[in-house]
């Protein structure tokens, strides 16, 4: 007589079927990465990839893939497709994964350095941190010049225009009295290698005290070398940690 049994467990799972031959099918999520590749795997549409930005970001108690056992057939498709082994089908206790009638998933992965941008979304992106991009930029010095000036004699150090620059390049030291030295002063110095010449300070200033331009910035002149504000890079793959999960 032929018996059927099932069991399905929390966010691990197993599915067994048992007719001529035992059937399991096991899921381990810690492995997963979500990539996918067994939904898109499955010929009767049984698996279903959660929202696995979710899933992490919450910390929810839900597996990244469901599957549906009215509809899974034990075929075996997704645990031949699955680069990270998080899916294993056995018959007769046997992984499909040693036997040679079984599909393997073959495939590899490079990056076009003539088209990357090196915007790094792929090194965020990858579950097993197998891509690097370096990057060098630009100058900043070539892609936007100006001068600016503080009065030291006008400044009353108010603070406004530290607290208002975006760049973080004002700063404004304070010297506090002692009973050595019962003087207060104040000092204040731009740093040039973060100022972007926005203007900020020079607006917000109660006093007048500063006195800047920009020469190349959004109001002024568009006479850019290309090359001068051209990103490079390289880009990396480490094959040994990649899974081609895409």
């Amino acid at each position: 007589m032929v018996s059927n049994t099932k069991e399905v467990k929390a966010r691990d799972f197993d599915i067994v079927r048992s007719a001529e031959e035992k059937r399991e099918l096991s899921f381990s999520d810690d492995i997963c990465i979500g990539c996918g590749i067994c939904e898109k795997m499955c010929p009767v549409e049984a698996i279903e990839l959660g929202d696995i930005g979710a899933i992490i970001r919450t910390g929810a108690d839900k597996s990244k893939i469901e599957v549906d056992e009215n509809k899974c057939v034990l075929c075996g498709m997704c645990s031949a497709g699955c680069p990270v082994d998080a899916l294993d089908l056995k018959i007769d206790d046997v992984s499909i994964k040693t036997m040679d009638v079984y599909p393997k998933y073959l495939c590899s992965a490079e990056i076009d350095d003539d088209t990357c941008i090196y915007c790094q979304a792929c090194e965020t992106a990858c579950p097993r941190e197998a891509i690097t991009v370096a990057r060098e930029l630009p100058d900043r010095s070539k892609l936007v010049t100006g001068e600016i000036e503080i009065d030291k004699d006008t400044c009353i150090n108010c603070g406004v225009c530290e607290e208002m620059c975006p760049a973080d390049a004002i700063t404004i030291d304070h010297k506090l009295p002692t009973s050595d030295d019962p003087t207060v002063a104040s000092d204040i110095n731009v740093d040039t290698d973060k100022c972007v010449y926005c203007l900020v300070c020079k607006k917000a200033c109660p006093v007048d005290a500063i006195k800047a331009s920009c020469r190349i910035c959004s109001n002024g002149d568009y006479d850019l070398n290309p090359e001068d504000f051209k990103i490079k890079g390289r880009s990396f793959i480490d094959d040994d940690q990649c899974v081609n999960c895409g």
